[in-house]
């Protein structure tokens, strides 16, 4: 079994909306695995997510009008940074050295690689406070790859009565294409390929706004082996 395959089954189901510490507590939940060590030693979400968030700002909704203290995301060197305290062998990647070709490198050499994105599938609710999801930077694992489709796992689940369907392998598509209907199941969790050519397009996200510019082809690569002792 490939550490892709391990980590797509040890995926840590995102809590309040903390796809980055989900994605970091994934792969230091199957280092220590890998090791023979207690899993669970890894720290929780909200214990990671105290050092990975870098500031606080408050979300207006309405229908019914609240407000909501809510983090930044997880930025991609302070991924970095946290995961190095645990890992000698953790990369952060992004602009021009990281390509399809790279992450493809990084997947053939079994190494863990985070993708920060655009998650503006179409089967995923919108997150409080906004009319799209577009400029919500999101982390998800790169499962697998090839010259067509990239292969995601997503720590993302959508509450009680917005389950997804899965088809016999475990794979809904982004596109919309699979329905419900016979063999499908009904699943808490987010496996699924995308097209290369739509996700480059959203392979990319804000800094902090749109005048601090952005990040291209954020990526974070571990060795799920270099788990410090």
């Amino acid at each position: 079994m490939t550490n892709a395959e391990i980590l797509e089954n040890n995926l840590e189901i995102l809590e309040d909306s903390a796809c980055g510490p989900a994605m970091i507590r994934t792969m230091i939940k199957v280092a220590l695995w890998l090791q023979g060590k207690n899993p669970e030693a890894a720290p929780s979400q909200q214990e990671i997510g105290k050092e990975v968030y870098s500031w606080h700002y408050l979300v207006v909704h309405h229908h019914p009008l609240k407000f909501k203290l809510r983090d930044n995301w997880c930025l991609p060197e302070n991924a970095h940074r946290y995961l190095h305290q645990w890992f000698d062998g953790v990369s952060v990647y992004g602009g021009e050295e990281m390509t399809v070709d790279k992450l493809t490198q990084l997947l053939d050499e079994d190494k863990a690689v985070g993708i920060l994105f655009q998650d503006v599938l179409p089967d995923k609710s919108h997150p409080f406070g906004y009319h799209d999801n577009l400029d919500n930077g999101h982390w998800a694992l790169a499962i697998n790859l090839n010259e067509d489709w990239i292969e995601l796992a997503d720590s993302y689940r959508d509450k009680d009565g917005n389950e997804r369907w899965f088809d016999s392998q475990g794979i809904v598509l982004a596109d919309g294409e699979a329905e419900k209907g016979d063999g499908l199941t009904l699943e808490h969790r987010r496996i699924y390929r995308m097209r290369i050519a739509d996700f480059v397009n959203l392979w990319w996200d804000y800094k902090f706004n749109q005048a601090d510019g952005k990040y291209v082809h954020p990526a974070v690569a571990v060795d799920l082996n270099s788990l410090k002792a």
